[in-house]
């Protein structure tokens, strides 16, 4: 599908601990603390321990205000963190996609100066199920779904508040010190808001977006 700059399925098949990223641009992810490849309802996931396994994304994909991030996901206990970060930008500019620890789904951005905006929705997720989760920001508004269903949102903040670009390095399963114990597959990042006919079909067809993906030669940053 257009606009993807990330792309990793560890249903293609393990690959140590590099995380290849199909969708040509070589954002690979580096698997840290020792996350385990483990077979799950019939594909190959990656899986996390929540004590101190993550995936290193590397500060090369941007993220700024057109954006999608969607995986599958089976949340061993409390949270799992699908887009974290390591540690805050030179201008405290942070991001956070995935689910709180009370596993509901949030979308968390800030501006400079501990500025700090808000967006869940959705009922709490059953720890042990696996589900298709997408997190997407269109310039104006950000929106939540669930197996492919829109989840109404509660905002914290202005839903205009633009999400900023930052150079952070980017993680799965970790945000600062606070570690994500569970599993993910089929996930990707795309520079612009799906539809949600798009986004039922990546959860209706894992792996699709591997077949769909575009292949490029660069591996320069690219702005999600």
């Amino acid at each position: 599908s257009r606009g993807c700059v990330n792309t990793l399925n560890p249903s293609l098949g393990p690959t140590g601990t590099t995380l290849r990223d199909w969708s040509g641009l070589k954002n690979d992810g580096i698997l840290t603390g020792g996350p385990a490849y483990l077979m799950s309802a019939g594909r190959y996931c990656v899986s996390l321990d929540g004590v101190d396994d993550y995936v290193d994304l590397g500060s090369n994909v941007i993220i700024s205000d057109q954006i999608t991030v969607c995986a599958f996901v089976n949340i061993a206990a409390s949270r799992m963190t699908l887009l974290g970060y390591t540690a805050a930008d030179a201008n405290n500019k942070t991001h956070n996609v995935g689910t709180t620890g009370a596993r509901v789904p949030y979308f968390q951005w800030s501006l400079a100066g501990n500025t700090y905006f808000q967006v869940s929705g959705g009922s709490a997720l059953q720890a042990g199920r696996w589900y298709h989760l997408a997190f997407t920001r269109n310039g104006s508004s950000a929106s939540i779904f669930v197996d492919g269903l829109d989840v109404t949102p509660t905002l914290s903040g202005a839903s205009a508040a633009a999400l900023q670009p930052n150079t952070t390095t980017k993680t799965i399963g970790r945000t600062l010190t606070i570690y994500s114990g569970g599993a993910f597959t089929d996930y990707r990042i795309y520079r612009r808001s799906l539809t949600q006919n798009e986004i039922k079909l990546l959860a209706s067809r894992p792996g699709i977006a591997n077949e769909l993906a575009p292949r490029r030669r660069s591996s320069v940053a690219i702005a999600a």
